[in-house]
């Protein structure tokens, strides 16, 4: 069966629609690797919300911060548009705990679990 123009508009808009009602619906959530190693790429997914979504790095070591107020590693590490995943090149050095926390375009906030930086190469650090 063929749609008239309009109507197959109508239904592409409400479409379009549900999904942009179901996933700002959904909570925003992170997950990356369960290890980290220094210089190596690690890639991170979260659940789509709405964009955009602001990541950053949070230091957990017990020299840093508490770990109710980790200190911020990289203010704005990555802005991402739209999608759900990124990868970051560690750029940490070893024996560093860190998360990756999360801000989507409503404001909404979520982190990663907290992992440990293991020496991988030192090539990327300073």
């Amino acid at each position: 069966m063929r749609l008239p123009l309009f109507a197959a508009a109508q239904v592409q808009a409400l479409l379009a629609s549900s999904e942009a009602s179901s996933s700002s619906s959904a909570s925003l959530s992170i997950q990356g690797p369960s290890t980290l190693l220094s210089c190596t790429p690690a890639t991170y997914t979260w659940t789509a919300t709405s964009g955009p979504y602001t990541l950053s790095i949070q230091d957990h070591s017990s020299t840093a911060s508490s770990v109710d107020a980790p200190e911020t590693i990289s203010e704005n590490l990555v802005i991402v548009s739209s999608g759900e995943s990124a990868t970051w090149i560690v750029d940490v050095r070893p024996g560093v705990n860190v998360s990756v926390s999360i801000v989507d375009g409503q404001g909404n906030k979520a982190q990663s679990e907290v992992v440990f930086v293991s020496e991988g190469s030192l090539e990327c650090l300073d």
